[in-house]
């Protein structure tokens, strides 16, 4: 069982750095597949699987450990309350061995992420940290459906970025008729921009190592360095030898002295306009 595999996590306060070496940990101990991913799964181990993951994100002591989902509002970041009235505690249990008796089914894994984030939402087997475990189980199917050891997405995070349409799309979908093509149709959105984004991201990282390579030889004071890298970064605006002063917080001469020097290196290549309102753009090689 996961929980004699796991006992000695028992919930101590840990930081967040902390906490998820304990889920890391937890789920390279679990069977995730034999549980998650098999027509013969016990509900019995993936309630345990819940139970045990929920009490190391709560930090609730291993024998304190147990479904204890109530009635909840939740706020979202830019304070707008999205009442959300999960099934009575009492239910909780029966609705979760029904829904997991008919995901367990499911080949697909991209569905079965989607089914069982929508039933641990849905269900609200606890008090606190059922987002956090949707989402984890969620990345965590997803994960194994593209049989790969290289991953460079996270649902998780897309979904901590559209966190208020998130909240709102599942308080409408778990009212009224219960109707949840609209949550599908949002979660395989999120996905879709889980994955641009980490093109962009990985767009980034690969042009940044490019320019490093290609000035290897060149000499960077500490200002020149840090907005070059604010450059690779995205910086928003247009630079300016007045922008550079403030951020880098030097004097006007100082700044253009910099930009001046690596101008002249080719690095930095004047926009058009001129005087006060010059403008420059880094010279990326790409």
């Amino acid at each position: 069982m996961i929980n004699e595999k796991l006992g000695n996590l028992n919930g101590v306060e840990t930081n967040r750095d902390k906490q998820s070496e304990q889920v890391l940990e937890f789920l390279k101990n679990a069977d995730i597949d034999k549980i998650l991913n098999n027509s013969d799964a016990k509900f019995q181990d993936f309630e345990n699987l819940l139970i045990q993951l929920n009490g190391i994100i709560r930090n609730i002591p291993v024998n304190e450990r147990d479904i204890d989902g109530k009635t909840v509002v939740i706020t979202d970041e830019k304070g707008l309350f999205a009442e959300d009235v999960p099934p009575d505690i009492n239910d909780k249990e029966k609705l979760l061995e029904k829904m997991f008796n008919s995901g367990k089914n499911i080949n697909d894994r991209q569905n079965k992420a989607l089914l069982f984030s929508t039933i641990i939402n849905a269900v609200h087997p606890f008090d606190d940290g059922n987002g956090r475990i949707a989402r984890t189980i969620s990345d965590m199917l997803l994960a194994k459906s593209e049989k790969s050891t290289q991953r460079f997405y996270s649902m998780s995070s897309q979904i901590q970025k559209e966190r208020s349409t998130y909240y709102h799309i599942l308080e409408k979908c778990q009212k009224g008729t219960l109707e949840i093509t609209l949550w599908v149709e949002w979660f395989l959105g999120c996905l879709k921009r889980a994955i641009e984004d980490s093109e962009k991201t990985l767009e980034t990282i690969l042009t940044k190592a490019l320019f490093w390579e290609n000035h290897a030889g060149e000499s960077f004071n500490d200002r020149q360095f840090s907005m070059v890298n604010r450059l690779l970064n995205g910086f928003e605006g247009k630079l300016t030898s007045s922008k550079w002063a403030k951020i880098e917080k030097c004097s006007q001469d100082t700044a253009l002295r910099d930009i001046n020097n690596l101008v002249e290196h080719k690095i930095l290549t004047k926009e058009r306009g001129g005087g006060r309102s010059t403008s420059y753009a880094l010279i990326t090689g790409l």
